[in-house]
């Protein structure tokens, strides 16, 4: 999975330029456990705030919760 966790990454921001919200926001938040397991930082941060752009425009608040904890836990 590590050779291909770019992938992951690109279909986060794909999904959010097709408008399909709702995949990205809930793509990026089922990639914290390998981020934080791999220290994938960058890719975590850049995911998650495009994931949480993404929940605002769905108006997805459980959502935008979701990924608003997740980063509060990378930047803590």
């Amino acid at each position: 999975f590590e050779a291909e966790h770019h992938t992951g990454v690109a279909a986060v921001a794909l999904a959010a330029r097709l408008g399909l919200d709702d995949l990205a926001w809930r793509l990026a938040a089922a990639f914290l456990p390998y981020f934080d397991l791999r220290d994938h930082h960058d890719d975590w941060l850049s995911t998650h705030r495009i994931g949480l752009d993404a929940a605002k425009r769905t108006g997805d608040a459980r959502g935008q919760a979701i990924l608003l904890r997740n980063l509060g836990q990378l930047l803590i």
